[in-house]
């Protein structure tokens, strides 16, 4: 997947030498768009591994078999993503209602966060997640 950024007579011009690079191009908009969108897919692929790796550890200190995990996670919006899950569904077409109620959702961080932590686990993001949580629900 390649990215541009352009007017489309600019994007349109380099397209060939492009496309010897990859298999897709995405024009992202005008000049400097392209590497806009390119870091803002980097600061989501990149925080989604460091979670992906809390979640790893707490499975093995949990003694769960990854597999059974991966699995169950490969089939939700845990594994999927939400950009390609619940968004486009509920999100994109302006429903902002919680899908799962926000208490419920501070009450699962912190049921884990608190097994995590009584497996001497740490997990970052997922505190940072909850005091998300904490916010939306004082709000």
């Amino acid at each position: 997947l390649l990215l541009a950024g352009g007017t489309a007579q600019q994007v349109e011009r380099a397209t060939p030498v492009l496309m010897a690079m990859g298999n897709e191009l995405i024009n992202a908009g005008g000049p400097g768009m392209g590497i806009r969108v390119k870091l803002i897919n980097n600061y989501m692929s990149i925080a989604l591994n460091a979670l992906s790796a809390e979640a790893a550890v707490l499975c093995e200190a949990l003694g769960l078999s990854f597999d059974v995990a991966l699995k169950v996670m490969s089939g939700t919006p845990a594994g999927k993503g939400h950009f390609t899950t619940s968004w486009p569904n509920k999100v994109l077409k302006g429903d902002l209602s919680p899908a799962f109620m926000i208490d419920l959702a501070h009450k699962d961080l912190g049921i884990a966060l608190d097994v995590a932590n009584q497996l001497h686990v740490p997990m970052p993001l997922g505190a940072a997640s909850r005091e998300v949580y904490n916010q939306a629900r004082a709000a």
